[in-house]
């Protein structure tokens, strides 16, 4: 990803050539500007955290009277995030004096090769080795006549705060004016005019990003894609080893990011995530998943929605454009695009579907079931159950894919494993109860409003005793010659 940033100070420089050390000249382009002073007079490019390009702009005007004033050296000084300096530039004018009066403008351009030409080293030149550039010089005031050197102010270490004063103090004893004094002040740059540092790395992306192209821009000569992009996160199944006849919960999470300002409507994406599914085995039948590998495939339901920003490929392009009137008056101006800045990233949470049990078994809905009685229909969590006949140390995978995107070929796919290992029969204890009073020491929280599951099994418990009783009381009642000829009678003529 290349990326190319512009840092402009409001500096009025007279320069001609660049010193790390006093003897070392480092080459340089230039041109006459036709029209005024730009309101940037010097520019620095950058472009993958390196200087690649100084462009600075020259004000000179001839002298009219005999005390002047001339700037002998320039320094520009390198410093850390402290302020302390790292390094200093030392260079000196060597410009043509123009005509008296009159008043040129030049253009100079120092490139990264005349630096590295000139003995600078390449890491030299990396903004991560500096983090702000402060400006300073040294002026002499001096008598054209005669030669004489009558005043001179400021050094490397100058700064605004303790340069000001004596420039005011000095120079406007001797008789300069406000404009001569402020031309002199613009040679000293605020310590406080940084030049950011380059941005950290970006995150690597998750192992799982999807990306595509959504569109294209074109600018004057300037031209490219935009991108979408999308990433998904699967957590840990709970439990991620489950019981024959229990199900466990999973949330996925998606994100969504497309730096096409158009896919934006100014709260939500037209292009995005469009759904996450789920892909499972269906094993309440254990018998037919085996013989048929039976496999659902179900829509996850989408519980949260958040958005945050982040530059996504950034990118600036800037185009300067100069306009000279009929009359000869000169304008500039200059005009950016920018790609891929506070770009919406968009973070959707989806569960697994509902589940709902009944006498068809277990079906999976988007809403929570409103029907659920605790008798007859259970469940309500957002849970993937597996059947009770499963046998310990069985693996199922369960399959997570998300789709979208302008195509709508955007998307992910995660899978996490699950392992059955025993059963809920194993908690079971079996003990004998009677059903008139199944609750002797007082019903306990798991079984309050479910006492009737126990209790309506009264008649059916006792079924076998009751009819014994009747029996009895019946041959109680009978006369023995009565009961002898019921005795012969079964069994001489009821098999016949």
């Amino acid at each position: 990803m290349m990326k190319k940033t512009i840092v402009i100070f409001a500096l009025l420089l007279g320069v001609l050539n660049f010193l790390w050390f006093p003897s070392q000249v480092i080459a340089f382009s230039n041109v006459i500007w036709p029209g005024p002073m730009p309101d940037d007079p010097i520019k620095i490019y950058v472009e993958d955290g390196s200087l690649t390009e100084i462009n600075y702009f020259i004000s000179s005007t001839g002298a009219t009277s005999g005390i002047r004033y001339r700037t002998t050296f320039y320094y520009i000084t390198l410093r850390d995030t402290a302020g302390n300096p790292i390094a200093t530039f030392q260079f000196k004018p060597s410009l043509t004096a123009p005509p008296p009066g009159e008043t040129i403008i030049d253009m100079y351009t120092v490139t990264a090769q005349d630096l590295l030409d000139a003995g600078f080293s390449e890491s030299s030149l990396l903004m991560s080795n500096f983090k702000s550039i402060s400006l300073s010089a040294t002026i002499e005031i001096y008598n054209a006549n005669t030669g004489d050197v009558l005043e001179t102010f400021g050094d490397k270490s100058s700064t605004p705060t303790t340069i000001y004063p004596v420039i005011d103090q000095k120079a406007g004893s001797i008789g300069f004016g406000s404009k001569d004094i402020q031309d002199m002040k613009t040679r000293y740059a605020s310590l406080d005019q940084f030049i950011p540092p380059p941005p950290p790395p970006p995150p690597p992306p998750p192992p799982n990003i999807s990306e595509d192209i959504s569109g294209h821009w074109t600018w004057y000569e300037y031209s490219g894609a935009y991108y979408e992009r999308t990433w998904m996160t699967v957590t840990i199944p709970e439990p991620e080893v489950v019981k024959a006849g229990q199900g466990t919960s999973v949330i996925v999470t998606t994100y969504y990011e497309n730096n096409n300002p158009s896919a934006w409507n100014g709260s939500r994406y037209s292009t995005g995530i469009r759904g996450v599914n789920i892909d499972g085995p269906l094993t309440d039948d254990w018998k037919a998943y085996k013989s048929f590998n039976t496999q659902a495939t179900d829509d996850m339901v989408l519980v949260d929605t958040e958005v945050a920003y982040e530059n996504y490929y950034e990118q600036t392009y800037q185009k300067t454009f100069v306009f000279v009137s009929p009359d000869g008056n000169v304008s500039t101006w200059t005009e950016y695009f920018y790609v891929g800045y506070n770009v919406p990233v968009v973070r959707q949470t989806w569960i697994i579907p509902y589940a709902r049990f009944d006498s068809n078994g277990w079906t999976r809905h988007q809403t929570p079931p409103s029907d659920i009685d605790n008798r007859y229909v259970f469940g309500g969590l957002n849970r993937w159950y597996f059947g009770f006949d499963i046998p310990d140390n069985q693996q199922f995978d369960l399959k997570f894919s998300s789709h979208g995107g302008v195509t709508g070929r955007l998307g992910n796919v995660i899978t996490q494993q699950i392992t059955i290992m025993g059963s809920p029969y194993d908690d079971l204890v079996v003990r004998t109860v009677d059903p008139r009073n199944p609750f002797p020491g007082g019903v306990s929280p798991e079984w309050q409003g479910f006492e009737a599951f126990i209790t309506d099994l009264t008649d059916w418990y006792y079924e076998s005793e009751i009819r014994y009783q009747r029996k009895l009381e019946q041959w109680r009642n009978q006369k023995p010659l009565q009961l002898l000829s019921n005795f012969f009678y079964k069994i001489f003529f009821s098999n016949s």
